[in-house]
């Protein structure tokens, strides 16, 4: 059986256009149409497939007279018989007649039930006992992409999976990412873009705008993005644009997308890009990729140990508290002489972290003690130096970093220290502190109270 979609033109009633024909095998069980998408399943028998060749089992999606093959999560091997059919449920673009995706289930569709976001099939296999079952006997198509990151060979087959898909999924579930019924927009159209777009659709976005340094393949510019996009509700990164050593980049300007909702980062490294420090600084939902690192590293030891872990998000939260735990950053700050390098060395001991002291290392970068510099180029001069060194340390991870009494006047210092790490006010009395000292700006009793009222 084959089934035949054909979409036309009825602008004028009189003469409709045939603008599309597509159509996939079997007969339709159930169809609906949302939002300019039509949701196709139904049901197939498949021909008799030749010895070994487990291609001939999966059903054919067809686009005008070109078929191809559902591509598959895994496959049951079982004799052929009149029983054995297929339910396959496919989406389909009506404004351009391209199938968005397909899922396939071993069985017939009995029963069908659609809601806006969801499909709830009821299927039946037939299996006499005589066939070799892989998977408990199932053929199933989830989500998938046009590339695989995971590969397994069993018994001299490969098989292809990918498990940036269930990663990503796993961070949008996680953190409560709502896509159903609004605009999303991608930025990147590599192959974690190509992942990302699939959960994307499957989540139900309304409208899903991908733009890309390099147009075309569904993308636009960020030109036309800034034109007409900035009412997007969700952003995804894809890109490396803001990916170590070049943290302080950031793909978009965020403030420009006044109804943005929630920004997600496929980067891991920094742990909290550019772009999701904006977020922070709005209140919105933000996430950065190294939990779909670790997603997709448990899900990709699940297919090569072939089982399923007792609790995989379980496994997730943890391998990610501890990653996180070990790349941190702890950064102290406080007035001149508050303690922050004393205080700075026990902890860094007791963390396992490398300890670092952004004074010291201006001397050493510059050649000069800090009175020195100081005297020659005054406090610019000293600023733009101890910028320099808070770049080049922050970025880096596993380390105690004490910083300099007025790292905070700049705000570019403090968005370096938050790329991988915490943040810490040492809060010490002001007739605590000491006056002199080699500080050049700590002259004084009255030089440290207003200096504290600046700074605080």
């Amino acid at each position: 059986n084959y089934v035949t979609v054909d979409i036309y033109d009825v602008s004028d009633p009189a003469a409709p256009t045939l603008v599309q024909s597509l159509g996939q095998d079997g007969y339709e069980i159930a169809s609906r149409m949302v939002g300019g998408v039509l949701y196709l399943c139904t049901s197939y028998y498949p021909d008799a497939p030749e010895k070994g060749d487990e291609a001939t089992f999966a059903p054919r999606l067809y686009d005008g007279d070109t078929a191809s093959v559902v591509p598959c999560d895994s496959i049951g091997l079982m004799p052929y018989n009149n029983s054995m059919t297929y339910a396959v449920a496919a989406s389909y673009d009506i404004a351009s007649g391209t199938r968005l995706s397909s899922q396939s289930v071993l069985g017939g569709g009995e029963t069908v039930y659609m809601t806006a976001e969801n499909l709830y099939l009821c299927t039946s296999v037939y299996d006499d006992g005589a066939g070799k079952s892989y998977k408990d006997g199932s053929y199933t198509v989830t989500d998938y992409t046009s590339s695989v990151n995971t590969v397994v060979n069993r018994d001299g087959k490969l098989y292809g999976y990918n498990t940036d898909y269930t990663g990503f999924q796993y961070m949008v579930r996680k953190h409560g990412v709502r896509m159903n019924g609004k605009k999303v927009l991608i930025i990147g159209n590599g192959g974690a873009s190509a992942a990302v777009q699939a959960v994307v659709r499957h989540e139900g976005a309304a409208q899903m705008v991908i733009v890309d340094i390099v147009e075309g393949n569904g993308a636009i510019s960020y030109e036309e993005c800034y034109r007409s996009h900035l009412d997007a509700q969700v952003i995804i990164n894809t890109s490396p644009v803001g990916m170590y050593p070049h943290g302080d980049a950031a793909p978009v300007d965020l403030e420009r997308f006044a109804r943005c909702e929630a920004v997600m980062d496929v980067i891991y490294n920094p742990l909290m890009t550019r772009l999701c420090q904006q977020a922070r600084k709005r209140g919105l939902v933000h996430v950065n990729g190294l939990e779909m690192l670790v997603a997709q590293a448990v899900y990709a030891a699940e297919c090569f140990l072939d089982r399923k872990f007792d609790d995989a998000p379980g496994e997730i939260r943890t391998i990610t508290a501890a990653l996180r735990r070990e790349q941190l950053n702890v950064a102290l700050i406080g007035m001149p002489s508050s303690g922050k390098s004393t205080v700075g060395r026990l902890l860094a001991d007791k963390l396992g972290k490398r300890f670092i002291d952004l004074d010291e290392e201006i001397v050493k970068a510059d050649g000069r003690s800090i009175p020195d510099i100081f005297a020659a180029e005054g406090e610019d001069g000293f600023r733009a130096r101890e910028s320099a060194q808070t770049a080049r340390f922050a970025k880096e991870g596993r380390q105690l970093l004490s910083c300099g009494g007025g790292i905070i006047k700049r705000g570019e210092n403090l968005r370096a220290l938050h790329q991988n790490g915490v943040v810490l006010f040492i809060d010490r009395p002001l007739d605590a502190l000491t006056v002199g000292g080699g500080r050049p700006l700590s002259s004084s009793p009255e030089a440290l109270r207003q200096m504290e009222a600046e700074r605080r």
